[in-house]
């Protein structure tokens, strides 16, 4: 996928962390970052691109990998609630919500949005305070 110079802006613009993540022999490579994604994550956005997403998230469990691929094949929308992803150097546990949905065959876009407080408690952590 190109992406014109019309539709970076308008995802340099999202209040939200945004990706897409590509489908290459069964595996996902990141795209494609906007900027507000190295505020949030706290990682540069050039330490992802190109990269498999397990390389960018290797704390990610190893089911992510069917949920990515329910998405691409069976077009389901998949929302996390609340997760907790651990800073690059392990120095700082933050809270989001993640949505991921299909653009094309190959192609995922995953919106990051930053959580203030936990409502409930998932799979993806620690029970919340």
């Amino acid at each position: 996928m190109k992406l014109t110079s019309e539709m970076k802006k308008l995802l340099e613009s999202f209040p939200f962390s945004f990706t897409f993540w590509e489908r290459k022999n069964g595996k996902l490579y990141c795209l494609y970052r906007n900027s507000l994604s190295e505020k949030i994550l706290g990682i540069k956005k050039d330490e992802f691109l190109g990269k498999e997403y397990y390389a960018c998230y290797p704390h990610a469990p190893l089911s992510y990998q069917e949920r990515f691929a329910r998405v691409l094949d069976k077009e389901e929308i998949w929302r996390v609630e609340e997760f907790r992803f651990m800073g690059k150097h392990g120095d700082q546990q933050k809270l989001f919500q993640f949505t991921s949905f299909r653009v094309d065959e190959n192609l995922i876009g995953v919106i990051i949005q930053p959580l203030k407080k936990c409502a409930k408690t998932n799979q993806d952590g620690p029970p919340c305070p």
